[in-house]
């Protein structure tokens, strides 16, 4: 009997680039890898915190065709962060639902090149390539597709690691900002310290985190804990929270999820609630994997829930460039490893070609002189049938050379027709054009006319919120635009009652 050979079923390895720590999951079911390396049947998923990278809210006109967005977006990132224009960032974005007619909202985020290879040096030398690599804040969109958080309000989200800390924002299910933590666990565990007047070990003070909390039976390091995390909730109530609620325009948060990698402390989500005055919970989820360990990062349960999630669900951010190794024939040494055996099969079939075309060509010879007899008197007859044709062939070259004179007549007349429709402006592709410039300057047009009985004008009502945007789009007009429009305003008014500056601008073809 023959052995079916059994199928090896994906694996998913989710990749920690801080502390180089690495899960694998086969079947829901999650195992830390220790001795890992690069698999053929496996998929790789990475994350990156927000102090690698820079983000940024911009708008780009809905009229951006979605070909040039990714050039409009570099370009202006690159001017609004200032950034070095001789390197070439990584930038990714994703769009935000908004109620504007005329902008797309994008969140973008930038990196810069060498963040990425000093952060993943260690993990691409452990695999070929990286699958996916994705803000560490855009994972917790999982949380509400998957179900495990259902309502629809402000929540935040505070994960702490060893190394590092992360606050995020999700408004309606939708990520808004993130910001780095400088309170991370070995920063408290230092912190801790240095207000008991002693150094502890920092794994005890792990231990004291994960089992004990602020519910610790040692009063003096229950009062040093409170102080510890105090210190840490003033700085969000003070410092994070106020700047990025103005900033995102929400009134309050409804719940405020904490976490660390070490697990729920305990006691710490009714301090956080009595602190903040927000409701808390533990960021500690049933994510349905299974495993034989007490605790996992939540992080590497976010990526495992990534990579199972369908596209629609998720957001699409990938910084990876560590791609997989392109297909066999794609490869310059498969192509030539082809090459020379098609050029050995090639060798080998060359003189059997010849051999089977000379007996080929014998069959049809024989065949042709049986048939040359009959053929004959059929070519006889045809060319007596062929004079009597030629007469009338040569009729119909004559008609066809006064009729192909009628033709190039009609032509050239359609090809002057065209070439006066082709170089007539469009009246549309003029309101574009000069549409993105207002939009530019942020002025908007309230009403729009067009004439064309002496000369073509369009006729703009425009307004803006400051008297300079109207100078400063006329000033630009005329520099730039000068030789293919001429530009006539006559005053800028003020209206007190909408608190606008309001003008009418004449643009004429030149």
């Amino acid at each position: 009997m023959f052995k079916t050979k059994k199928r090896t079923l994906p694996t998913t390895i989710t990749i920690d680039p801080i502390h180089h720590t690495y899960y694998s999951s086969q079947e829901e079911v999650l195992t830390q890898r220790y001795d890992i390396r690069a698999e053929e049947n496996q998929e790789t998923y990475s994350f990156l915190s927000p102090n690698s990278f820079i983000t940024e809210v911009i708008s780009v006109s809905k009229n951006i065709p979605e070909e040039d967005l990714f050039d409009i977006i570099e370009t202006k990132i690159y001017d609004i962060l200032a950034l070095d224009m001789t390197t070439k960032y990584n930038i990714q974005y994703i769009e935000v639902d908004t109620q504007d007619n005329e902008d797309r909202l994008f969140n973008v985020f930038v990196l810069h090149p060498d963040e990425l290879n000093s952060l993943f040096e260690k993990s691409v030398e452990k695999f070929e390539y990286i699958d996916m690599i994705i803000p560490s804040a855009l994972l917790f969109k999982g949380l509400y597709s998957k179900g495990l958080i259902e309502t629809s309000n402000v929540h935040c989200f505070i994960y702490i690691q060893k190394d590092d800390a992360v606050l995020t924002l999700y408004n309606n299910q939708n990520f808004i900002y993130t910001k780095s933590l400088k309170f991370t666990i070995n920063q408290l565990h230092e912190r801790f310290c240095e207000l008991l007047g002693e150094q502890i070990d920092v794994t005890s003070f792990y231990s004291l985190l994960e089992h004990e909390g602020l519910s610790t039976n040692n009063s003096q390091y229950q009062k040093y804990l409170i102080q510890l995390f105090g210190e840490l909730f003033l700085y969000i109530k003070n410092d994070l929270l106020p700047h990025a609620t103005r900033e995102n325009e929400i009134e309050k948060i409804d719940t405020l999820y904490f976490g660390t990698e070490l697990g729920p402390i305990l006691g710490l989500s009714d301090f956080s609630r009595t602190y903040l005055g927000i409701n808390s919970k533990k960021f500690d989820f049933d994510y349905g994997f299974k495993s034989k360990q007490h605790s996992i990062d939540q992080l590497h349960q976010l990526l495992q829930l990534y990579s199972n999630e369908a596209e629609h669900k998720k957001y699409i951010c990938n910084f990876s460039n560590y791609n997989r190794p392109p297909a066999f024939i794609k490869r310059e040494s498969g192509r030539l490893i082809l090459l020379i055996a098609a050029s050995i099969i090639f060798a080998i079939s060359y003189p059997f070609y010849f051999i089977a075309q000379s007996y080929t060509e014998d069959i049809k010879r024989n065949l042709l002189s049986s048939d040359y007899s009959s053929i004959h008197q059929q070519r006889v007859e045809r060319e007596a049938l062929l004079i009597g044709t030629q007469k009338k062939y040569n009729d119909l070259i004559a008609l066809k050379d006064e009729e192909k004179n009628k033709f190039v007549v009609k032509q050239k007349t359609l090809s002057e027709v065209y070439q006066i429709k082709s170089n007539y402006p469009m009246k549309a592709k003029l309101i574009a054009e000069l549409s993105k410039d207002l939009n530019h300057y942020k002025v908007k047009i309230v009403e729009l006319d067009y004439n064309e009985k002496s000369k073509k004008i369009f006729t703009l009502k425009i307004q803006a919120k400051k008297h300079t945007n109207i100078t400063r789009l006329i000033q630009y007009f005329t520099k730039e635009k000068n030789n293919s429009f001429k530009f006539t305003m006559d005053d800028i008014t003020y209206d007190k009652t909408d608190d606008i500056y309001k003008s009418e601008l004449k643009v004429a073809l030149r």
